[in-house]
């Protein structure tokens, strides 16, 4: 090892240190601007620990929600099952029931065929309108069974026709006696024998005739009226006092049958209750409008002002026009054609009346 002086060895310790001191003030230089990398790396170290614990808290709910899901099936299963017990449970009680009300029926249909009681009978026959019959027959344990239920069955079938053949019966001979209370109380059978529409029809076909009878009554009072007094003489609101009685008439039965189809028939069958009142009411009024134009002689009227439209487009001649003066007096015209209105307007509360049925 080679001998340094003194002074060699101070020099050397110097440089040294300068190199020291250098070093240390490039380090802080260094340590001083990688502050925010710090931070950088300290905010990154937590999101790494969050990760992690994300990751374990992930991995539970997947064990919780693949346990849930096992579960979930095993309680779906289950009430598959329950519902499909529940339902053949269902099916054996209504089996039973109806068994038990095709006996009740059948039992009850004899009785009330024989004592009469048409709407006792129609209510048995309903109720075995609505049972399964095959059901009822595939419920069968045995051939004596099976034989047994195709008895109550056929004798039921048997009661369904013979109580539609007399009901129909009855209800023609009510019409011919108008025997009112009797006309209503079959009409009421008709729809527990599955005949809404034959029922419907029949009623209102006699809805119709009463209308009818009324609108020719009405119309036989007012040609006596004109026949007894003089044309003059009569009230220009006579017509319109016979329409509005005829409206009136018609609006009536609406108002008091239809409670009755609505009960029981149903709301579906009001349209074809009001369809029904409707035409009639449109034939029959058809009929009082033209006795009223007849009567005032509306046709002579209108031929007459167009006969003096034409004339007044030749020529202006006063004496022409005084003629036509008497001929037509302004004043009965203008009375007549203030009447229209009055028969428009109940026409038109008629046609409103029923659509709001």
């Amino acid at each position: 090892m080679a001998y340094m002086h003194r002074q060699e060895a101070e020099q050397a310790f110097h440089k040294l240190c300068a190199e020291e001191d250098e070093l240390n003030r490039e380090i802080g230089e260094l340590l001083a601007g990688n502050v925010e990398t710090q931070k950088n790396e300290k905010t990154l170290l937590e999101i790494r620990d969050a990760v992690v614990l994300l990751e374990d808290e992930a991995a539970h709910l997947k064990r919780t929600l693949g346990f849930s899901a096992e579960l979930a099936d095993s309680v779906s299963g289950k009430i598959r099952h329950l519902d499909s017990a529940k339902h053949i449970v269902e099916e054996c009680l209504q089996r039973i029931e109806d068994v038990l009300d095709l006996s009740f029926c059948t039992e009850g249909v004899r009785l009330a065929m024989e004592n009469e009681e048409y709407e006792v009978a129609a209510m048995h026959v309903n109720r075995f309108l609505k049972m399964d019959k095959s059901g009822l027959l595939n419920s069968a344990d045995d051939m004596q069974q099976r034989s047994s239920l195709k008895e109550s069955l056929s004798l039921l079938q048997e009661a369904q026709h013979k109580l539609e053949t007399i009901i129909n019966v009855r209800f023609e001979e009510a019409l011919n006696t108008a025997d009112v209370a009797n006309v209503e109380r079959l009409f009421k059978i008709f729809p527990l024998l599955n005949l809404h529409a034959v029922g419907l029809k029949k009623f209102c076909t006699y809805l119709c005739s009463n209308i009818s009878d009324k609108a020719q009554s009405l119309l036989e009072t007012a040609r006596s009226s004109i026949k007894e007094a003089n044309r003059k003489d009569l009230s220009t609101s006579f017509f319109v006092e016979l329409i509005t009685k005829f409206v009136e008439t018609v609006a009536h039965a609406v108002e008091t049958y239809e409670p009755l189809v609505e009960t029981y028939y149903g709301s579906g069958y009001l349209f074809h209750f009001v369809e029904y009142i409707q035409s009639e009411c449109d034939r029959q009024g058809v009929k009082m409008v033209e006795e009223f134009v007849r009567f005032r002689q509306f046709s002579e009227r209108a031929k007459q002002i167009r006969n003096f439209a034409r004339r007044s487009t030749k020529s202006t001649s006063t004496s022409l026009h005084s003629v036509y003066i008497i001929r037509v007096p302004s004043f009965h015209l203008r009375k007549m054609l203030l009447k229209l209105p009055y028969i428009s307007g109940l026409i038109h509360w008629s046609w409103k009346h029923c659509s709001s049925k």
